[in-house]
């Protein structure tokens, strides 16, 4: 365990630039946990608002705007990937009730009976 000691908290906590930085990293944190909470119609725009802003500017300013694009994109593509396991194991499990084990027919009395096999 790490010993902290009161004289380098408060040090830090009246260090203006070192509050700045902490407010920056956790802020980047914070975009790319949410980023994959968004659904993809969203993370659509932020790429392409990304990608707008990338290509209007240079050096280190474009290199950051692109690689949040690229982090986007991938967002993007993981996100579109959960919607289709999400939609594939909705129609696996439909189909799974609708298998040869649960053979099932609608009698006349409105009463659901078993087949039986042969």
């Amino acid at each position: 365990m790490r010993i902290i000691s009161k004289q380098l908290v408060a040090s830090a906590i009246d260090n203006p630039d070192l509050r700045k930085a902490v407010r920056i990293t956790d802020n980047i944190r914070e975009a790319r946990e949410l980023m994959h909470e968004l659904p993809p119609p969203v993370l659509e725009v932020l790429r392409d608002t990304f990608k707008r802003l990338a290509a209007g500017r240079t050096g280190p300013d474009r290199d950051l705007m692109a690689a949040w694009l690229h982090y986007t994109q991938q967002a993007l593509d993981d996100a579109r990937l959960r919607e289709q396991q999400e939609m594939f194991g909705t129609y696996q499990n439909s189909e799974r009730s609708k298998g040869p084990r649960s053979k099932r027919l609608q009698g006349t009395n409105g009463a659901t009976k078993r087949l039986r096999g042969p």
